[in-house]
């Protein structure tokens, strides 16, 4: 697929096992979307902009990985030129 979306895990936020807790796509220069396994067990999508103060905004939360991604890359397909 031409466009498709990458993910990359933030090996930062894993868990002390290695568990995978959050992924990024870089939309521009300080300009990231994030899905964040949480503590209740769900996943946020998240936009992170650095433009005057740096800020994470939850766009939305879901039961399931699979619902999470599909709405972050239609977000990203509806907000962003890819």
């Amino acid at each position: 697929m031409e466009n498709e979306i990458k993910w990359e895990v933030v090996e930062e936020l894993s868990d002390e096992d290695g568990t995978v807790n959050c992924w990024a796509h870089k939309l521009g220069p300080a300009d990231y979307l994030y899905i964040t396994h949480n503590h209740s067990d769900m996943y946020d999508v998240e936009h992170s902009t650095s433009y005057g103060e740096s800020r994470i905004v939850v766009l939305k939360t879901f039961k399931r990985f699979s619902n999470a991604k599909r709405f972050a890359e239609q977000w990203i397909l509806n907000n962003y030129e890819i």
